[in-house]
């Protein structure tokens, strides 16, 4: 996996440089550049993340574990502080313990050994290790069919969290029907207006959005905003996120105006609750920055850029895929300035 962050950190840095030194006007680049827009893109798109996680310790926390429930406890209050930092490297170790201490006490099918695989899961994928990730989602999956039965919200969540990865993937045609799928379940048994709709509602959008069909995504954001804000407040960081989401649309759109706002709301949310070093806060940083970029105001983009670069080192790791992500746009913004070799 480390190999495999490396060769995507060159190859967007590569694709960068090429892109804005202007390779594009022989016609060698068009394709990969295209590529590197989707990728990114794709890298640089929020799901549930913390707040799934969390849901899913709650979970742990419930559950009797004899004379381990203390430790239990410690790992679970850790865990969360670690996972709410960012720091998800540093998550895997007392995730993976968690694993094996319910396993054992509690036995290889029981519900909250689905809770903990689903938690180690969301720490892999956060890390972009999705092989370690996708084994992990499908095994919890099927637990709790087994012991919930097969529309429980607990699993719509595996549902949700799987068919994310494979968003993250690409791998749209895997993922629709279980979208689909987790969305009808919480729509029957929750009802329409509970925030956890919103959630299948905005991952939807997100998957349209990826695939460039704005028009289709637009109403599915503005639905997940409606459900979310007022059941969850105005400065969660879900709100951020689909606010963050909606503004890409906008900008992809060419609507700058309507972008700005969203993107500045969604950058004060994160800084406010999150903190100033959290690795959502890179990607804020990095999403207005590229919109100042694309409307020519390089001022502005070049210390957001730079801002973002900085975190990303920091917490993620130098060859983290979203770090690649900062450079290579920081390369667009200050390689020769030609638009009419622009895709």
């Amino acid at each position: 996996m480390k190999q495999l962050f490396s060769q995507r950190c060159w190859f967007a840095m590569l694709l960068a440089i090429a892109t804005a030194t202007g390779f594009e006007r022989w016609g060698l680049a068009q394709n990969e550049a295209q590529q590197l827009r989707d990728i990114m893109q794709r890298l640089d798109t929020l799901q549930q993340r913390y707040q799934a996680a969390v849901s899913e310790l709650e979970v742990i926390r419930k559950t009797p574990f004899g004379g381990d429930s203390r430790h239990v406890i410690a790992l679970t209050n850790q865990i969360e502080q670690l996972q709410k930092q960012g720091n998800y490297g540093a998550a895997v170790a007392p995730s993976r313990e968690l694993v094996a201490i319910a396993e054992r006490v509690l036995g290889a099918n029981h519900p909250t050994v689905a809770a903990t695989l689903n938690n180690l899961a969301v720490t892999y994928k956060e890390l972009g290790n999705f092989s370690e990730a996708i084994p992990l989602y499908q095994r919890s999956l099927a637990i709790r069919e087994k012991a919930r039965g097969a529309t429980h919200p607990e699993v719509a969540t595996s549902l949700n969290n799987l068919a994310n990865l494979y968003t993250d993937q690409g791998n749209y045609g895997e993922a629709l029907p279980l979208y689909q799928r987790a969305l009808a379940i919480r729509e029957q048994t929750l009802g329409k207006n509970h925030p956890d709709v919103g959630l299948s509602v905005h991952n939807l959008a997100v998957m349209y959005h990826l695939q460039g069909s704005l028009a289709t995504a637009l109403p599915l954001y503005q639905r997940s905003l409606g459900l979310l804000e007022p059941a969850l407040g105005q400065e969660h960081p879900l709100v951020a996120t689909v606010l963050n989401n909606l503004a890409e649309l906008y900008r992809a759109q060419g609507n700058y105006g309507a972008a700005l706002p969203l993107y500045q709301r969604s950058l004060a949310i994160r800084e406010k609750v999150l903190g100033t070093d959290h690795p959502d806060v890179a990607t804020s940083l990095n999403n207005l920055a590229e919109l100042y970029r694309v409307q020519g105001n390089y001022g502005a983009a070049l210390p957001l850029y730079q801002r973002s670069i900085a975190l990303r080192q920091r917490t993620l790791g130098g060859e983290h895929p979203y770090l690649a992500l900062s450079l290579a746009n920081l390369a667009k913004a200050t390689g020769p300035k030609e638009p009419s070799m622009r895709l």
